[in-house]
């Protein structure tokens, strides 16, 4: 039996990437991919299967360097076209998001 092996090394240095991709169609579903974000964020607190609700003046910065107020945090399932489901842990609450960013 002929056995063939390709081994390729590829070094790829990057400074200052910053990578959105759109998840889905939905828009009041829709989840970013955003290599620039601290954490995943969400703003619609129905898709919230756990939430504790939070009140102490937390705010997260946005690109664009403004403020906004965090309301809480939890866990949200995301489900791709597959069918396949993750749940992501410790998803910020943050109902003036423009869009659900997954960090």
């Amino acid at each position: 039996m002929l056995q063939i092996v390709v081994e390729e090394t590829v070094v790829v240095e990057t400074v200052g990437l910053r990578t959105l991709l759109h998840l889905e169609e939905d828009d009041d579903r829709t989840w970013w991919v955003d290599s620039g974000a601290t954490s995943h964020m969400y703003k619609d607190r129905r898709w919230f299967e756990k939430l504790t609700p939070v009140d102490d003046g937390s705010t997260v910065m946005m690109g664009d360097k403004s403020s906004q107020p965090i309301c809480g945090f939890g866990v949200v399932s995301l489900t791709f076209t597959s069918g396949r489901a993750i749940k992501l842990s410790d998803v910020l609450f943050v109902p003036r998001l423009s869009k659900n960013l997954v960090s």
